[in-house]
């Protein structure tokens, strides 16, 4: 096609994926569907995640369930700030070899973060 495409980090996601569906026949449509199809999946992966938490609150720290649900909500919010302002107010932000927050971000949990939690878990 003579276009070069990025092929790792969240570029390739939220940048390249559009571009290569943009150039198939009803590629807006494709577009839309995969779109609709992934922010389906977030929602269910992040609802398990989510209740795990207010599980572990309760047991652990024998919360009430509306307390618990209140701290975990207030904490992933402010937890999703920073990735949030990354490509608006927080743009010009570089850290870590002149990677954007978004990529910093990216990089520290899944190259650190999940590894650590993984072996944790095992």
């Amino acid at each position: 096609i003579g276009t070069t495409y990025a092929v790792f980090g969240p570029k390739l996601l939220f940048q390249t994926i559009p571009q290569l569906l943009k150039t198939l026949p009803q590629g807006e449509l494709v577009l839309g569907f995969f779109y609709l199809t992934f922010y389906l999946s977030s929602i269910v992966a992040t609802t398990g995640l989510f209740e795990s938490l207010v599980t572990n609150l309760i047991d652990r720290w024998r919360m009430r369930r509306r307390t618990a649900l209140k701290v975990c909500a207030i904490n992933v919010l402010v937890l999703a700030i920073f990735p949030l302002l990354s490509s608006t107010f927080l743009r010009h932000f570089r850290w870590m070899g002149g990677l954007s927050l978004l990529e910093t971000l990216d990089g520290i949990l899944i190259n650190y973060a999940l590894p650590i939690l993984a072996l944790g878990t095992a």
